[in-house]
């Protein structure tokens, strides 16, 4: 049975879980702290007894050693009146779990709460999904809003003590307050359903869960009380192993046609059934949409069982890299299948039109003393070049410039071409001519846009042609 200080304490034991369910864990014995109390004040005489008393307690199995690392079992927080007369406070308890230990998201294993009237009178009442109403000593007291990690996470706030806690919140959509309301001989339990990553031993600093609990009373301010145990979790059993894989990754279609979608299946290949088993994506675009069937972790998933998950995200213009990984925290014998990436192409380009200066060189002068050199600029694809123009962009004064077809042209076709003829001059000291080719498409090459040649000063000839100097 559950150690504890008080009658009290048994008697919330048989009140509070006589009618549980079998779980992933049996709720046969419980380990419990010590009882720890807030005071309350009378306004009037100034008389101070116990208040309010606290109870942290673990649920295990001795035999066979329970629970494991991966295995879910629940802690109890428990807060009960005892003060008489009525008085009333708020609670609000926050767990401090141990690193290593999360509370559980699963419809399967929910968050339980009970309720005993203000009175003390009766067995606690589990209200996780009812409302109850408190009618004791005349009032009319609404007890509700139970909360499930699986509808949205505890939150976690920092604690006017000192340090952060996650809030057993009140979830009541008719009430303002998060915290709890209590008062003369009431009782709150709360059966919280965690689960451990990495054993621990029941007695070092490590092991400690602390539940802070904070009693405000309008007549005697704001208290806290530090319940505590040292959880105790053993190692998983060595004989049990799961192979976790992610068997598949590939594109699918996506809700909207715009972005891409991508599918992982997680697979447990045994040949043990797999404890808190994940399924999702480590590397993933930023803004992605994600979602797994069955949701993600799993408390267990059985040998040949799989989980998919999908992730929709706008893809870049650079190209995108996904990354599905797998895990569990039973034993794997073979981590190096626990993930897979996926290439995702980038973006198709936009039509382009690669206009390149694909020769430029010396021809025969049609006037004698000049010098004729000419162009030509083929649009290079894969589209069509609106605007496409061809000509000289350095060239000696009072050159005769010609173009066939004439530049600009409205749309030049892929691997169609302009040429451009310039008659000039030579001048003493030599020349160098620099053609251009361009057009109002995107052009994703525009390092072969131009090309110049340079004629030597005393013969004329051509003596250096490329596009990089």
């Amino acid at each position: 049975m559950r150690s504890s200080r008080s009658a009290l304490a048994a008697l919330v034991v048989a009140a509070a879980f006589g009618s549980l369910p079998e779980l992933a864990l049996a709720e046969s014995q419980w380990r419990s702290g010590f009882l720890v109390y807030t005071p309350v004040q009378d306004i009037y005489t100034g008389y101070v007894e116990n208040g309010t008393a606290y109870l942290v307690s673990q649920a295990y199995v001795s035999t066979p050693p329970q629970p494991r690392v991966g295995q879910v079992f629940y802690i109890s927080a428990l807060a009960a009146g005892i003060a008489v007369p009525v008085t009333g406070r708020y609670v609000g308890p926050y767990l401090q779990l141990p690193a290593g230990v999360s509370v559980v998201a699963d419809p399967a294993t929910p968050l339980r709460c009970y309720y005993r009237p203000m009175d003390g009178s009766g067995n606690a009442i589990e209200f996780t999904q009812q409302a109850l109403l408190d009618t004791s000593f005349g009032a009319s007291l609404r007890i509700a809003g139970c909360p499930q990690p699986s509808a949205a996470p505890l939150p976690v706030t920092t604690l006017a003590i000192g340090g952060q806690g996650v809030l057993i919140e009140r979830r009541d959509p008719q009430a303002t307050s998060r915290l709890w309301p209590m008062g003369g001989q009431a009782m709150f339990e709360f059966l919280v359903p965690v689960v451990s990553n990495k054993p621990l031993d029941g007695v070092s600093d490590g092991a400690r869960l602390r539940v802070p609990t904070n009693s405000i009373q309008g007549d005697f301010g704001s208290l806290w009380a530090q319940p505590e145990i040292h959880l105790l979790v053993h190692p998983v059993e060595e004989t049990a192993s799961a192979d976790m894989t992610v068997s598949a990754l590939s594109s699918v279609t996506p809700n909207n046609p715009a972005n891409r979608r991508v599918q992982a299946r997680c697979s447990n290949l045994g040949p043990s059934t797999a404890q808190n088993a994940t399924c999702g994506f480590s590397v993933a675009p930023a803004g992605a949409l994600f979602s797994c069937t069955p949701g993600s972790p799993q408390a267990t998933l059985a040998a040949g069982a799989f989980i998919d998950c999908w992730a929709e995200f706008a893809p870049s213009a650079e190209g995108d890299v996904i990354e599905a990984s797998a895990g569990t925290s039973t034993p794997d014998p073979n981590l190096g299948n626990n993930a897979m990436a996926l290439v995702i192409d980038p973006l198709p380009p936009p039509d382009s039109a690669d206009m390149e200066v694909t020769s430029l060189e010396a021809v025969a002068a049609t006037t004698p003393g000049t010098q004729g050199v000419r162009a030509v600029c083929t649009n290079l694809g894969p589209s069509a070049a609106l605007d496409a123009h061809c000509g000289f962009t350095r060239l000696p004064a009072g050159a005769a410039l010609a173009c066939a077809p004439v530049s600009p042209q409205p749309s030049l076709a892929m691997n169609a071409v302009i040429e451009c003829r310039a008659d000039f001059v030579p001048s003493d000291n030599g020349d160098v001519i620099e053609a251009s080719a361009g057009s109002s498409t995107p052009d994703a090459r525009g390092e072969n846009n131009k090309l110049t040649i340079t004629f030597d000063a005393s013969s004329g000839a051509s003596i250096f042609a490329d596009g990089f100097e």
